[in-house]
């Protein structure tokens, strides 16, 4: 199918004339014997031909005016339209196979080539598509197979022939008294790829992967085949979409015999990958999943599958993991908590304990930290580190996080003016919370709102959630310090304890682990790791806070050190404001 817009018709055109232009492609558009939509700039259709009312059914007069995504068949997932108008966007040309809705619902294969218009300066003109019906094309049958049951980009089986395999796998593995695997294969922190290189960029990468992991299955490798079966092309790789690949394994005696496949796997991402120049090392977490011992069908063998991958990716991928009955459990109980975080957060279930910060010299509170607790309606109170992963997860935690920092305002405010006091509040960020890009605004907004001295405020962030990007976490911290807010590196001592990154944080205070603090009486490199957080926090003139004391004798070894507040059970559990009032303010 030729395309529309020839060079010979564009080199000999004065493309700064658009209105002329657009006559001569709307003369081409009408002669043209395939379908023809032609859009504006904001990708409005301004023109069809009567090829396009014939195959889509829908008229002319109806289509002007609309997007073309008027017969979008939703068969593809966003990503495939994102790829796709990416390309377009840098190479003014995009053409393959697709689904599309004609007017009556039906839906239909076609071959589609869109050209992006542009001026001298490459500001968008138009956009011209042509397609044609593959049913009305010379060997349609090979081409509507290779759309149904072929992944577009890699070639690879897609999901459709996956599952037809899979199931043909199960009747061979009954007849001959086998196991058959399902491995599932995730590239990790592949978004980060696309956030960096662009979707182009990633489709390369893509396509390597595909070709490397097409290497891990062959037909003279099959694993732990029986001499019953006869030889054939077992082991197959598909692409789900995105960046996860499927494996299927065939004629196993014992299902543990998977993770010959799985090494191999991850031995392909051991090299880096060559993308536009540049060395990438990439790593892959993989779930797998044993026919028939943890799933009878298709969707339950995924589901199972699934769950491995998941806590491959949990434990920090880079890893296979088997999956096993518990998980099942796990995902079940998983499904449940999540469910009643949401219900939590719209109903404000959850409250704030406060937990007291000691001057070391005169023990008195010159402080507090706010800590989230979520009591049920049958007594017990489910502690954070119950739920605060999960949140992380399910993103529930940027919510949690504004009521959290929301309601610190308000109650160190009051208490203040109540009592003609100084003391500050302390909120834990969470990397999500932390790298928003709301962040900043969001905690100017709540400051003003809830009409509270800025300097009342504390934030604490870890050392690991500014290491991902330094440079824009340096950029938000000056910001929050420029409000007026304190800042506290929290957990210092168990991340990356970088020295030459340290001394650029404008940070107000250090706060120790409680692990070095509770075993420096017991050992000497402990306590020289307590000493040494000491020293570098008096030497860049900030806070020393020490977490975790409970003990009296703990306190003068730490003033000596140079510890100037401390925080633990000695002074107080975490506990409501009321109490906390009573106890502590005069």
């Amino acid at each position: 199918m030729s395309s529309l817009a020839p060079s010979c018709y564009l080199d000999a055109f004065d493309l700064k004339d658009s209105t002329a232009l657009l006559k001569v492609l709307k003369t081409l558009c009408y002669q043209h014997t395939s379908a023809v939509v032609v859009t504006d700039k904001d990708n409005i259709i301004i023109d069809v031909n009567p090829a396009f009312e014939k195959t889509t059914g829908f008229s002319r007069d109806e289509a002007i005016g609309q997007p073309p995504s008027l017969s979008k068949s939703n068969k593809h997932p966003e990503e495939f339209y994102q790829h796709m108008w990416s390309h377009i966007n840098d190479k003014n040309h995009w053409e393959g196979e697709i689904w599309d809705r004609r007017k009556d619902g039906t839906v239909y294969p076609k071959w589609l080539q869109i050209d992006r218009l542009v001026d001298k300066n490459n500001k968008t003109l138009f956009y011209l598509a042509v397609f044609r019906g593959l049913n009305e094309m010379s060997g349609n049958e090979e081409a509507i197979d290779k759309l149904l049951y072929y992944d577009h980009l890699t070639g690879l089986p897609n999901r459709v022939l996956f599952r037809h395999h899979l199931e043909h796998e199960f009747q061979v593995s009954d007849r001959y008294n086998r196991k058959a695997g399902l491995m599932l294969v995730n590239i990790d922190r592949f978004s980060q790829i696309n956030d960096g290189f662009g979707y182009l960029a990633g489709d390369e990468l893509i396509i390597a992967v595909s070709k490397r992991l097409e290497t891990c299955v062959r037909l003279t490798d099959l694993l732990a085949k029986s001499d019953e079966v006869e030889e054939r092309p077992t082991d197959s790789v598909s692409r789900f979409g995105g960046d996860e690949f499927s494996f299927i394994l065939s004629d196993l005696v014992k299902g543990e015999s998977a993770a010959i496949v799985a090494d191999r796997v991850l031995e392909v991402f051991e090299e880096p990958f060559d993308l536009a120049g540049e060395k990438l090392f990439l790593n892959a977490s993989v779930g797998i999943a044993i026919y028939p011992d943890n799933g009878a069908n298709t969707s339950d063998l995924l589901r199972c599958a699934e769950n491995a991958l998941a806590r491959s990716k949990r434990d920090g991928g880079n890893e296979y993991t088997f999956f096993s009955e518990s998980m099942n459990k796990n995902t079940a109980a998983r499904i449940r908590m999540e469910g009643n975080i949401r219900r939590a957060v719209k109903e404000q279930e959850f409250v704030l304990h406060y937990q007291p910060k000691v001057d070391i010299v005169n023990s008195l509170p010159c402080g507090m930290e706010a800590l989230i607790r979520w009591p049920q309606a049958d007594g017990p109170v489910i502690m954070p580190t119950a739920f605060i992963g999960l949140t992380e997860e399910t993103g529930q935690i940027v919510p949690i996080g504004n009521w959290v920092l929301r309601q610190a305002c308000e109650t160190i405010l009051a208490l203040n003016i109540e009592h003609g006091k100084y003391l500050k509040v302390s909120v834990n960020i969470s990397p999500k919370q932390f790298r928003q890009k709301t962040f900043l605004d969001t905690v100017r907004s709540i400051v003003a709102e809830s009409e509270c001295d800025p300097t009342f405020l504390e934030l604490e962030i870890t050392e690991s959630m500014v290491m991902e990007n330094v440079e824009g976490a340096i950029e938000t911290m000056k910001a929050i310090r420029d409000m007026g807010v304190s800042l506290s590196m929290d957990d210092f001592g168990t991340g990356y304890s970088s020295l030459a990154y340290l001394r650029k944080f404008p940070i107000n205070a250090l706060k120790i682990d409680r692990s070095f603090v509770c075993a420096m009486m017991d050992s000497s490199a402990d306590a020289s790791i307590v000493s040494a957080i000491c020293s570098i926090g008096r030497n860049l003139g900030l806070e020393v806070i020490a977490e975790g004391v409970e003990n009296e004798f703990e306190v003068p070894l730490l003033e000596e050190m140079g510890c100037t507040m401390i925080q633990g059970y000695l002074y107080g559990k975490p506990m409501p404001m009321d109490e906390f009032q009573k106890k502590f303010i005069k």
